[in-house]
């Protein structure tokens, strides 16, 4: 699996990811009318919580790339 770094976060929220937070996936490519939307599959949640106390995201879970509220990187 390949590793993702946090690089673009807007939002203000404890709970939510913070530029630096890693998560681990799959990347993947869903075609769209408009284009192709890309999307990283969840292998390892990393260490982000949730208000409930469980981990933000669910394995297998598909999480934008880029998007309006956090932007991910591949960590080489």
């Amino acid at each position: 699996m390949t590793k993702f770094k946090c690089v673009k976060s807007n939002s203000s929220s404890e709970h939510t990811p913070k530029v630096g937070d890693v998560i681990e996936g799959e990347l993947i490519h869903i075609p769209r009318s408009h284009g192709t939307d890309t999307r990283i599959v969840i292998s390892n949640v990393g260490n982000r919580m949730a208000v409930n106390g469980r981990p933000y995201w669910n394995i297998g879970e598909k999480v934008p790339l880029k998007g309006s509220i956090w932007s991910w990187e591949e960590v080489k």
